[in-house]
């Protein structure tokens, strides 16, 4: 009788994939038209707000606002049921089809407002740092369709494991890990940050204020993460690069949008809001990372403490694996030197330690190096393929932007957090250099690790995940795509708001 358990086991796993498969692409396509009447009413209603309506609404229907919504309305549940029909392909959690839909979102904006219209109106496309600006709550309004588009299609398309994996205890430990933390980063700040984005964040952004942090706002904060993310542990680099989407999606969505419009203050959706509103996006993010992480710590314990199952073998691979990831963050230090060289850091760093600039490169050049240990610890076992180790070493090295060099570096030199847009503006020749450090230490980690360390963990470990067929991604792997496509509006949306004033 044993011996049949596993066959049973297996033949489950068959049938879930067969069962996924069965909806049509037709049955897709429906299910993501509604969808997106569902991110169309949203997105309608707030730019209608701002007084304006949706892009091809106007170019449709310019005499006619109530037809012009129609228009728009027809125009979203299009979009939406192509929407539909790409998640059916990769069939991602709940999480994943929201940055998804955010990811989607964002490619609309630029493809109708940015370049369709423009073309059918007989001009060039507007794809100048000023249109950007100017258009960026159109922006934040795409990103609204998608992301509730993406909520919507998760309500109807029920996931494998969503809600069942939504269980009491779930909601107790994310409740948990969102109070610590977003209690840890409002805490650890009070009081350091520069008075005019103490005041600022104070006033608009809830996660920098320790006990309403702790206590009211965490907890949902929390709640929300298990409501996107209910089902199994994730490695710990995973579950960081999660973090920060989800930060930056609750910087959106409430800060800009939620809160905002509850204070009375409208869409904060202008460049010149989300400027001001800029040290909230840091705090956002990094309160995403902290819960992200403690929440899979906490689920962890739990499992420990309350489960049977046996912990999996460690994947970290000894002191050679520890050698390889050094190597990986000095190839990494020394592309970020190439910047730093140009833009003054090294000096800063020189400061730092009362030295020399050669002090400096050597103080950039450990820290480097100690990084590229900690990312291989974090991600050893989701960096198989070279794309995607390069996809995590970015969203790694703009964690380190926000929580070095606008964070801890200031500190460290005796002055406060510079969570400004204007510091982050100053600052950004080092975005390029955390996210180049990024590029370069993902890749010479993919190859130090393929080349020389991963047939031997695979011999030392005889882990079942590290021994997955050739060109298989695992499903923490797959999560790569949705992640960088976030991460990436991330970027953008970081690059147009410090850039300058908006217009001329």
């Amino acid at each position: 009788m044993t011996a049949l358990a596993p066959s049973r086991g297996r033949a489950r796993q068959r049938a879930a994939p067969a069962e996924a498969g069965r909806e049509t692409l037709t049955g897709a396509a429906v299910l993501g038209a509604v969808a997106g009447l569902a991110g169309g009413t949203a997105f309608g209603a707030a730019i209608t707000e701002l007084g304006n309506l949706p892009a091809m609404a106007l170019l449709l229907l310019a005499g006619s606002p109530v037809l012009g919504f129609v228009a728009h309305i027809l125009v979203s549940a299009m979009v939406g049921a192509i929407f539909g029909v790409l998640v059916r392909w990769g069939r991602p959690g709940p999480g994943e089809t929201v940055c998804i839909g955010v990811a989607f979102g964002a490619l609309w904006w630029y493809l109708l407002p940015l370049t369709l219209m423009p073309v059918l109106l007989g001009v060039a496309p507007a794809w100048d740092l000023a249109t950007a600006q100017q258009q960026l709550p159109g922006l934040l309004g795409h990103l609204l369709y998608g992301g509730v588009t993406g909520l919507a299609l998760v309500v109807l398309r029920r996931p494998a494991g969503w809600p069942a994996g939504i269980t009491p205890g779930r909601l107790l430990t994310g409740a948990l890990a969102g109070g610590l933390g977003t209690w840890l980063v409002a805490a650890a700040l009070a009081g350091h940050l520069e008075p005019a984005v103490a005041a600022a964040t104070a006033d608009r952004s809830p996660t920098l204020a320790p006990l309403v942090a702790g206590l009211v706002v965490g907890p949902l904060f929390g709640i929300g993460w298990v409501l996107l993310y209910p089902g199994r542990q994730v490695p710990a680099g995973v579950a960081l690069v999660r973090g920060q989407a989800y930060g930056f999606l609750w910087w959106v969505g409430a800060e800009l949008t939620v809160v905002s419009v509850l204070n009375g203050n409208g869409l904060a959706w202008s460049v010149e809001q989300a400027r001001t509103r800029f040290p909230s996006l840091v705090g956002f993010v990094l309160a995403g990372t902290a819960v992200a992480l403690l929440d899979g710590r906490l689920a962890a314990l739990s499992r420990l403490l309350f489960s049977d199952d046996a912990p999996s073998r460690s994947t970290r691979g000894g002191l050679g694996a520890l050698l390889r990831d050094a190597a990986a963050g000095t190839a990494g230090g020394l592309l970020f030197t190439l910047v730093t060289w140009q833009t003054g850091i090294l000096a800063e760093l020189a400061r730092l330690v009362g030295g020399t600039m050669a002090a400096g490169l050597t103080v950039h050049l450990l820290v480097a190096t100690v990084l590229g240990i900690s990312y291989g610890q974090l991600f050893r076992r989701d960096a198989w393929e070279l794309g995607t180790a390069m996809a995590w070493g970015v969203a790694y090295g703009l964690l380190w932007w926000l929580l070095g060099a606008l964070t801890l570096l200031p500190m460290l030199l005796g002055g406060a957090p510079q969570w400004s847009a204007a510091a982050a503006a100053a600052a950004f020749p080092s975005l390029v250099g955390h996210i180049t450090y990024g590029i370069g230490l993902g890749a010479a980690f993919n190859v130090l690790e393929t080349r020389l360390g991963l047939g031997r963990a695979r011999r030392l470990l005889n882990d079942p995940a590290l021994a997955r067929p050739a060109g298989a991604p695992s499903p923490d792997e797959s999560a790569a795509g949705p992640l960088w496509a976030v991460l990436l509006v991330l970027l953008l949306i970081v690059s147009v708001v410090v850039a300058g004033p908006a217009g001329p």
